[in-house]
């Protein structure tokens, strides 16, 4: 009785690391898979023709003097409208905090769609996606490598995740940002 109950409890704990391990593999594996992405950053020039600076891939911004922390959007036109108002409120804590927003449309709509609020308020922390359609595959592949229930992943309406400044998730979601809890961290 000892003998197989030990073995039941040994085979339960090797599961349960499995379970664990794979876990962290898939969390690791979609963290590099951002390293490629690429994202153009908002001037701080006010003299500067172009409002974002040449394009660099997400692991290029490790290498920058303050690398910065970023949140990814993605959704249909009037979702990511009420995640940049709820976020432009915060934009002097973004700035402050060297967070940049990158927002990608699933609809097709333009920033200008989005953007409902005074143009100057975005200009410090939201960065522009640069090649729109490889963020969305990549939105698209969260949430096909999250499930197995035959979902294709192309009806979402909104989807974020962050990225700490060494390249870490620290949240992510299908849901509303609340931003002020991911501030705290």
């Amino acid at each position: 009785i000892v003998s197989v109950s030990l073995a039941v409890a040994s085979g339960a704990l090797f599961v349960r690391e499995c379970t664990r391990r794979a876990g962290r593999l898939t969390r690791i594996e979609k963290e590099l898979n951002t390293e490629s992405l690429p994202i153009r950053l908002p001037t701080t020039n006010p003299f500067s023709e172009s409002p974002f600076s040449k394009p660099i891939p997400l692991k290029g911004l490790r290498d920058t003097a303050i690398p910065p922390r970023i949140i990814a959007i993605c959704g249909t036109q009037s979702k990511l409208r009420e995640a940049l108002s709820s976020l432009a409120v915060y934009r002097e804590r973004l700035k402050a905090a060297s967070v940049f927003v990158v927002a990608v449309s699933t609809d097709g709509s333009t920033p200008k769609d989005w953007q409902v609020l005074n143009g100057a308020l975005y200009k410090t922390w939201l960065a522009d996606s640069y090649q729109p359609q490889t963020w969305l595959d990549y939105f698209r592949e969260l949430k096909n490598n999250g499930s197995d229930d035959g979902d294709d992943g192309d009806d979402f309406e909104f989807r974020w995740f962050g990225l700490t400044s060494n390249g870490r998730s620290f949240g992510s979601g299908d849901g509303a940002i609340q931003i002020i809890q991911l501030m705290g961290q």
